[in-house]
């Protein structure tokens, strides 16, 4: 039988695509990465085809995650340190026909 054990301090990676709400990728929006506790901020800016790519982030923190585009933002949402999962796909939707 093979032991696999989480081990808490690996690092944890995000990645995704930011979309509209016609699902076309949206180049240059800002994903933001929020730490709870320090509330430190952190910002990416979304290639080409929208994609954005986040590294090494704590085991041991909760976070939030959102993305905004010209004045509009997506939703929230949140990261646990109790998800064991080391590696997430987030994709973030903004509806630029809201005001």
């Amino acid at each position: 039988m093979l032991d696999v054990q989480y081990t808490r301090n690996a690092p944890r990676n995000i990645t995704g695509t930011v979309h509209d709400g016609g699902n076309e990728p949206l180049r240059g929006a800002v994903v933001q990465v929020e730490q709870e506790g320090t509330m430190t901020i952190q910002s990416y800016v979304t290639d080409e085809r929208g994609t954005y790519r986040i590294r090494n982030l704590s085991s041991t923190m909760d976070y939030q995650v959102w993305a905004t585009f010209r004045g509009h933002h997506s939703k929230h949402f949140e990261i646990s340190k109790f998800d064991k999962q080391a590696d997430r796909e987030i994709p973030l939707v903004i509806d630029l026909t809201k005001d």
